[in-house]
């Protein structure tokens, strides 16, 4: 950790922001090296460093960030930042579970027309959210092809 942030100081911040950055399970000192070898290819210094500070857990990705440009690799990061600072720990499981729940009462009730109102109300919401999701993901897929064909192209 302290090898890919330069200081103890960040590299403790990155700790308290995502633990699981050390679990020997989920992280391995070569990947975390390979994957700020990557980030540097891809970015400045300055940039990687950020990067490692929105989304600690990218040092878990290693030589897969190659497909990546840094602009994916940016957005991501802002991402699951965005997302941790929205929701605080003891928020997260309750949300996923209230987010599940409307999607299984809209799937249920989508018939019954005592329900309908609150299926016509949850299916907007629901229907945002998750195209959200798909058109992310579909970016991303796009941009990933992009960015391994510029890769061979190297």
């Amino acid at each position: 950790m302290l090898k890919c942030y330069g200081s103890e100081e960040r590299a403790l911040a990155a700790v308290q922001a995502n633990p699981q950055v050390i679990n020997p399970s989920y992280s391995f000192p070569n990947t975390m090296i390979e994957s700020k070898r990557v980030l540097r290819a891809a970015m400045s210094e300055a940039e990687a460093l950020e990067v490692m500070r929105l989304n600690p857990a990218v040092l878990q990705c290693g030589p897969s960030l190659e497909v990546l440009g840094a602009a994916e690799i940016k957005a991501v990061a802002t991402a699951r930042s965005l997302g941790t600072r929205l929701l605080p720990p003891s928020l997260r499981v309750p949300a996923l579970a209230l987010v599940l729940a409307a999607l299984g009462y809209v799937l249920s009730q989508s018939q019954n027309a005592d329900a309908a109102a609150a299926v016509d109300a949850l299916k907007p919401l629901l229907g945002a959210g998750l195209a959200s999701i798909f058109a992310f993901v579909l970016y991303g897929a796009a941009n990933a092809g992009r960015s391994a064909k510029r890769a061979e192209e190297k």
